[in-house]
């Protein structure tokens, strides 16, 4: 299954804008079909579960 850079965001909990800036630059591998890009199911798995730097990034915790 290929997902939409929305659907693939929304997974990832990234913005749509995130996603295509690391398709841009080869971070995340995209497919293009024409002038639209999609992300493959394998490719979204295993970022979820090797994880990625971009997944990684979390704002710092408030310490009380």
């Amino acid at each position: 299954m290929l997902y939409t850079v929305e659907e693939a965001a929304q997974r990832l909990r990234l913005s749509a804008h995130t996603v295509r800036a690391a398709i841009r630059v080869g971070t995340i591998p995209g497919v293009r079909l024409g002038r639209r890009v999609r992300i493959s199911e394998d490719t979204l798995a295993a970022l979820e579960k090797v994880g990625h730097p971009l997944l990684t990034k979390r704002p710092p915790e408030v310490q009380r």
